[in-house]
């Protein structure tokens, strides 16, 4: 018997670091009317793993009303709002510089996906997002910095990644399927670097299981080094183009897949996985839907 498609799966996030930055905003919800506080921000983290250093600036964001909704406690203030509120006072590096900032501590995040439609290409844009109730300050401002990811993952492909070449990187691209609250699948792409990892997982591993996952999170900017020529002779220029880095490293995991009573039936995940489609189609046919004319201005004089 497979794993209930309604049973979420493990999503957990894990992040110490400088606090870059703070956005906060308050309103009203739109349709009940309830306050709510939502909240963005930035935390630095220098860390090193798989024989390497690397600093990468981790969005983090969370949204949640000032009074709980639901349950016994219903009518009383969210303790999740008056985090959000109460990150007003934390020091950041934009108001203090980077070594004054509060080194801060998040514990129970989940990664997200956050797929949307551009409106200036009408494409389907894949993005993956942060999402965390609590932040707090760290109690041990020396405590190792860390963006880390926990998860089971349904390995929905496993391609070998190339280049804009076409050569191979010797990267492993998996594309993974993460069940969320009340069954709703979101779809993020895992990247595995180290060749003794691929090859563990290649041998291991194979399309529609589920395994449990651990790795790093990648947010920063690289420069991207084109030769570009000025002229039909001479020397190549090279062009520092800085792109920006998004990724999720897996370091680790269980040995074996999930044996199947834990694991996720590829037919309920494909039913999921056609929810998502099917919404993500309906919002393409709406950015193709032609948009009314602005109104006429009065004509100018100049």
């Amino acid at each position: 018997m497979a794993k209930e498609i309604t049973t979420q799966a493990e999503n957990k996030v894990s992040i110490i670091g400088k606090l870059l930055n703070v956005n906060i905003r308050k309103g009203k919800a739109r349709e009940t009317g309830a306050d709510y506080a939502s909240v963005t921000y930035e935390v630095r983290v220098r860390q090193s793993y798989e024989g390497h250093e690397e600093v990468s600036d981790v969005m983090v964001e969370n949204t949640a009303n000032m009074l709980i909704q639901k349950g016994p406690k219903a009518g009383q203030v969210n303790p999740a709002y008056e985090n959000i509120v109460n990150m007003e006072k934390f020091v950041t590096a934009k108001n203090a510089g980077i070594d004054a900032a509060d080194t801060v501590v998040i514990t129970r995040g989940e990664l997200m996906d956050n797929t949307y439609v551009s409106k200036q290409s009408g494409k389907v844009v894949p993005q993956r997002r942060v999402r965390a109730s609590f932040c707090a300050r760290a109690n041990n401002p020396e405590a190792e910095d860390i963006a880390s990811f926990r998860a089971d993952i349904f390995i929905m492909s496993m391609t070998d990644e190339v280049d804009s070449e076409g050569t191979e990187t010797g990267r492993l691209l998996i594309k993974g399927g993460l069940v969320g609250y009340g069954g709703k699948l979101g779809v993020l792409e895992f990247v595995v670097e180290d060749p003794s990892k691929v090859d563990f997982i290649r041998r291991t591993y194979e399309e529609n299981q589920t395994g449990s996952f651990v790795g790093r999170i990648r947010d920063c900017v690289k420069n991207v080094v084109a030769k570009k020529t000025t002229g039909s002779w001479g020397e190549d220029i090279p062009d520092n183009a800085p792109t920006a880095i998004h990724e999720l490293i897996i370091t680790g995991g269980a040995e074996m897949p999930y044996e199947e009573d834990f694991a996720y039936d590829p037919t309920d995940i494909r039913k999921a996985f056609n929810v998502r489609k099917a919404m993500l189609e309906q919002k393409l046919e709406e950015s193709r839907k032609p948009k009314p004319a602005p109104k006429a201005s009065a004509e100018s004089l100049w």
